[in-house]
């Protein structure tokens, strides 16, 4: 008998505990089948059939920002619910930290800081009161974050990060956090 794989145990044990904490957002059986999920998309009715179609049954959504309160409940239900019509789960969204609440990670101070501090964990309070399972974000304070794309197995592109190739003299710039 062969060992199993530790990062197919680590897959599993938390797939195993996302599913013992009941998300919000009821996912049929899979039935052995591919868990797919889209994050490329938006959410018109073209859109979504299109997805339908395609057999995708989980999706990542935006949402309006609003700067006073961050997201509105009864928008976030109505998107849900509309993804829902189209038989598919809208069950991740990104904060958008990176566009709207720079001062979160990079050289922010308070009270900034902490009133977007705040207001973020707003925001994920009010995705999980709309049943939203999952949040993510992305942040760079690097003035480069990818270099060229590269080819991988089966001459599949992907993006890459690679030093060697941003010139030196890019390098050595300052970020407005200093040195990185």
């Amino acid at each position: 008998m062969q060992e199993s794989d530790p990062f197919e145990k680590g897959l599993a044990a938390g797939e195993a505990a996302a599913s013992a904490a009941g998300g919000a957002s009821p996912t049929p059986s899979s039935d052995g089948r591919m868990y797919v999920r889209t994050q490329g998309f938006g959410s018109s009715d073209e859109e979504l059939r299109f997805l339908q179609r395609c057999g995708v049954r989980h999706k990542a959504a935006t949402f309006p920002y609003h700067p006073e309160r961050g997201w509105d409940l009864d928008e976030l239900v109505q998107e849900r619910e509309r993804h829902e019509s189209f038989g598919l789960t809208l069950d991740m969204s990104a904060l958008p930290i990176y566009e709207k609440l720079p001062n979160i990670i990079y050289f922010g101070k308070s009270p900034e800081r902490d009133r977007e501090i705040d207001l973020a964990c707003e925001m994920i309070r009010t995705a999980s009161r709309a049943g939203i399972d999952s949040l993510r974000y992305n942040t760079c304070i690097l003035p480069i974050d990818r270099t060229e794309q590269e080819e991988g197995r089966g001459g599949y592109h992907y993006t890459a990060f690679r030093l060697d190739k941003i010139p030196v003299e890019e390098r050595a710039k300052l970020t407005d956090a200093g040195r990185v």
